[in-house]
């Protein structure tokens, strides 16, 4: 389950979607973006950044 929140509204949502994808706020709306080349590419980087697989449960990316 993830925690969302949508600065525009202030208002807070739960999403128990368990794949791993991004959000985009536009306005008052909240769309799903699947893109799983941007969570490799994040990925990659935060492993360089000596971050573990292991420590790294799920990439989200909210675009505002």
């Amino acid at each position: 389950m993830s925690f969302i929140y949508h600065p525009d509204t202030g208002k807070c949502y739960y999403d128990i979607t368990v794949s791993e994808y991004h959000y985009l706020f536009d306005g008052t709306a909240i769309r799903d973006y699947a893109d799983s080349e941007l969570s490799l590419l994040i990925r990659e980087y935060l492993e360089r950044k000596h971050f573990s697989s292991e420590e790294i449960g799920k990439i989200q990316v909210q675009v505002i």
